[in-house]
């Protein structure tokens, strides 16, 4: 049984059997750790294989009693499973199903997306009827076989730097121990490579052959005053590289705080964000073109990472909120991951923004270029030390938001509120679209969407800039005027709204202060023949 068309039609006529079909499970109900499952067969699955795991249905292939409303909630519950543990989730395809006879069950058709699928970050198997974890030989193994061209998998035979390979290996050895032994310093460097699983392959040319990569300097002018070329891209990952990255900004950067010119003090990068940032230009270079041609640009003020892509990532440049996944160089990828320089596919963008968010940064920035026949994709990460207001403002929206995800995204809509709203929407995938229209929709909004114009409420506006209050700018009051004037006829007000709903609206409190502007405002309008008292 391999289509959907089958399933259906056995579930129509209850000739499921799990017995006789290896790639189908029945479950009378759904539970988190059936997750685990999901994710062993999809390792099994290879290329047009499919699998199902129905629910609602007995071991014995009867379908139960179940109700509408059962399978409402049943397949709401599994999707919000499958977007917090499942990764990929391109695999996998949620159905609800009535019979004939009015039956209902749910179905999840389960495929291979040539990816190695992880539940709850880790990938299993099954073994008979259990479900045990991989280990990182296996998965190591696996990504090797699965289908797609990439390039890290080919053979290569050079020299490796030694040093390189026993730092990544005493990485992976800290977390898989099993991997390799404990004394890694006792074998050759081509020994811990084959036993890890990317001796002779394009993956140790990357990471530790003679691919280079570049580093310029700038001062505050934008000069270059040094450049650097380097073999291994493991360079740009190595701990040393992290140390050198904020120890030089740390002596080249200042910023005015308070009043007065200090050195900056404290990391200007994250060290989480920076890796991140590294792993994925090195994990989704183009090495085919110009071996990545992998450039680094350290400025006092911003650090930014460039690489040759293919066109085929030009789609995920604008989505900072998003799950979606598209990776080059899975095999390389899978050495990484064991290594924990990089961890779920198609996260690593919103990973790199939230580690920006929570230090106080300004949001990093992706550029896509065009080069033809391939591309080049861009990151930016910003140092600024200035985020004393936004991690408050963070702060506090924690409080007032119980989920961390929704804290998060109504911090990018703070700090996206000089966009049109249309231009935010492109920024998130179907998921973090209907949460951000749902949080905007809420009391503790830190924003109003007006048509397309976004006003930022004023206790926020006044909590970035310090202040107990603010006066409106021309563009607020502009905004605020036919934003009144909608709203005045809206639920039979015709054309009347009071103070009390006004400031409501925009988020004013009733401190005098701001009662007081909002009065002057309107007197103003009416002076100038806008509004009626």
């Amino acid at each position: 049984m391999n289509t959907w068309s089958e399933i259906l039609s056995k579930i129509n006529t209850q000739k499921l059997h799990e017995t006789l079909n290896p790639n189908l499970e029945l479950k009378p109900s759904w539970e988190q750790s059936y997750g685990k499952r999901i994710s062993a067969i999809a390792n099994e699955l290879r290329v047009s294989q499919m699998g199902f795991l129905v629910i609602g249905i007995s071991d014995q292939g009867n379908i139960l009693n179940k109700t509408v409303g059962w399978l409402n909630d049943t397949e709401s519950k599994v999707s919000s499973h499958v977007r917090q543990y499942l990764n990929p989730t391109q695999g996998l395809k949620i159905q609800g199903h009535q019979t004939p006879q009015g039956e209902v069950c749910l179905i999840l058709g389960i495929s291979n997306p040539n990816e190695i699928t992880l539940w709850n970050s880790k990938a299993y198997k099954r073994v008979g009827t259990q479900t045990e974890e991989m280990t990182p030989h296996e998965r190591i193994a696996l990504a090797m076989v699965l289908p797609g061209n990439d390039y890290t998998k080919q053979d290569w035979n050079g020299a490796v730097s030694g040093s390189f390979v026993e730092q990544f290996a005493l990485k992976i050895a800290l977390r898989n121990n099993d991997l390799l032994p404990e004394n890694i310093t006792s074998l050759a460097p081509t020994d811990v490579l084959d036993r890890v699983g990317c001796g002779k392959k394009m993956a140790s040319r990357v990471l530790f052959g003679d691919v280079k990569v570049r580093i310029a300097y700038y001062d505050a002018s934008g000069d270059v005053i040094e450049q650097s070329t380097r073999a291994g891209t493991f360079a740009l990952l190595s701990d040393d590289f992290l140390a050198e990255v904020n120890r030089w900004t740390k002596g080249k950067g200042t910023v005015l705080h308070k009043s007065s010119l200090s050195a900056i003090v404290e990391e200007p990068y994250p060290t989480k964000a920076l890796r991140e940032c590294i792993a994925n230009a090195v994990c989704h270079a183009l090495y085919e073109r110009d071996d990545g041609d992998i450039v680094v640009d350290l400025h006092t003020d911003r650090f930014i990472i460039r690489n040759n892509c293919g066109q085929e990532v030009s789609g995920f440049a604008k989505e900072w909120f998003s799950k979606k996944s598209w990776t080059r160089n899975k095999f390389l990828m899978q050495l990484l991951r064991e290594a924990g320089y990089t961890d779920e596919l198609g996260s690593g963008k919103t990973r790199l923004f939230n580690q920006m968010l929570e230090a106080g940064k300004k949001e990093p920035l992706i550029e896509y270029y065009s080069r033809g026949a391939y591309a080049c994709w861009q990151v930016t990460l910003y140092n600024n030390q200035d985020g004393f207001h936004n991690l408050a403002m963070l702060s506090r929206l924690k409080e007032f938001f119980s989920s961390l995800e929704d804290a998060r995204l109504a911090m990018a809509l703070v700090l996206w509120r000089n966009q049109k709203w249309s231009e935010i929407l492109e920024k998130l995938d179907s998921h973090y679209k209907n949460s951000a229209e749902r949080i905007v929709r809420s009391n503790h909004s830190p924003i109003v969407v007006i048509g397309n114009e976004i006003l930022t409420k004023r206790w926020v506006s006044c909590a970035l800039n310090g202040k107990k209050s603010m006066s409106f700018t021309h563009k607020e009051e502009r905004i605020l005027r036919e934003f009144f004037h909608s709203i005045s006829y809206q639920n039979d007000r015709h054309g009347v709204i009071n103070t009390d709903e006004a400031k409501r609206f925009i988020g004013l409190s009733n401190t005098t202060s701001e009662s007081t502007q909002l009065s002057n405002l309107f007197r103003k309008w009416a002076i100038g023949g806008f509004v009626k008292n």
